[in-house]
């Protein structure tokens, strides 16, 4: 069986969507030697016009990797219409497209498998800039009518998809995200001291890690921060890193409001080698997001043995189970409650440290990575039955 996959979301790992492409790309061929896989990529550059790093090298006899000398976006647009070229014009003769994201579907494509994260766009439209829920929306609808298979990362996107695009329920397969192994490892405690040098960091803070973008919900964490006692505030800094998305400005603006520049630190975007560091450096993870798809973050920040708060919206209860204390996202009294309750008690701190790395261990890359191969096998066997007899 040969298997094409866009491999263009997972040139950029640092988000939810490429960690994902890229972990899933890496693992597959760990995990299956007899099938061939094709990854591609189209040609990006970054903001500073220097040529996209090259997803790690992925040294496998079963693996070819071709780069599509296209921007996304000129990408999305062409192979949105009936005009374009078969895929084969690529890649040549293939039994499964997998896209790892609704933009990523040729039209064209055949035995097709889509996965689709979450739809943010339509649940919460007012996050997206204006004229995109619509356009998601169209290219998420194609691309259900065109896969055999759609792969979602949790139970609330399916149910999601249930809601916004009945009459697609039999074609859903569920296969949660994993959590990279290193995550799991205990920092040495030079580690430690170099991370926390790097990035100035203080002895004692909470930790929000994620795209600045209002779903994120950051201003509200702010709040519940600011509504703590000076105690708390003294003791505890909230460290505020990742890379700034729509609208970030309002919440360096909610800083300034509050007077918080001293307590709040912005890191903006950490190395990914040193996010494990900074997880385990953390006294506590708080993740109060209106909505994810999935939330590979808290996954990531259980692993390494911190202990979580987040949002009991969405996909969280069932990614958290009991491993992590859930508040109501809306406002921010829940939320300073809760870090009122897990920063001033060394049990509760233990309790969820514990309970979230034992409920790490149930997610794995390999175990992602082995479902989808049983998608990828479902569906060849699906067209195979279907082809006419010689």
């Amino acid at each position: 069986m040969k298997i094409i996959i866009d491999a263009s979301p997972a040139v950029n790992d640092s988000t939810g969507i490429g960690r994902y492409g890229a972990n899933l790309i890496q693992t597959l061929p760990k995990v299956d030697s007899k099938n061939h896989y094709l990854y591609f990529y189209n040609y990006i550059r970054d903001k500073n016009g220097q040529k996209a790093r090259f997803i790690k090298t992925i040294n496998y006899p079963n693996v070819v990797s071709k780069k599509v000398l296209l921007p996304g976006k000129l990408k999305e647009a062409i192979w949105g219409q009936k005009f374009f070229d078969p895929l084969e014009r690529l890649a040549g003769d293939y039994d499964v497209f997998h896209g790892l994201n609704f933009l990523s579907v040729p039209k064209k494509a055949r035995n097709v498998i889509v996965t689709i994260h979450d739809l943010t766009f339509l649940r919460y439209p007012q996050f997206i800039t204006a004229g995109y829920p619509e356009y998601f929306a169209i290219f998420t609808k194609r691309a259900l009518q065109q896969a055999k298979k759609v792969i979602t990362i949790s139970s609330a996107t399916a149910t999601d998809i249930n809601k916004f695009f009945p009459g697609y329920g039999e074609k859903i397969k569920i296969i949660p995200l994993g959590v990279e192994e290193r995550f799991f490892m205990p920092a040495k405690v030079s580690e430690k001291t170099h991370v926390r040098a790097k990035y100035q960091l203080p002895d004692k803070f909470i930790l929000f890690l994620g795209t600045l973008e209002p779903r994120k919900n950051i201003e509200n964490l702010i709040q519940a921060y600011y509504k703590l006692s000076a105690s708390l505030k003294d003791k505890y800094r909230l460290i505020i890193a990742g890379k700034k998305g729509w609208l970030y400005e309002q919440i360096f603006q909610k800083v300034g409001d509050l007077n918080l520049e001293g307590n709040v630190l912005f890191l903006d975007y950490v190395d990914d080698k040193d996010l494990p560091i900074l997880y385990q450096l953390a006294s506590l993870f708080a993740y109060p997001s209106f909505y994810e798809g999935f939330g590979l973050p808290v996954l990531e920040a259980m692993a390494s043995g911190v202990p979580v708060l987040c949002s009991n919206t969405s996909s969280f209860p069932e990614l958290v189970g009991e491993a992590a204390l859930m508040v109501e996202p809306i406002s921010f009294y829940p939320i300073k409650k809760g870090l009122e309750r897990i920063l001033k008690s060394k049990v509760l701190q233990a309790k969820f440290g514990k309970a979230g790395k034992e409920r790490a261990l149930q997610f794995s890359w390999g175990k992602t990575a082995r479902e989808t191969l049983k998608v990828y096998k479902e569906v060849n066997s699906e067209n195979n039955k279907s082809q006419p007899s010689a």
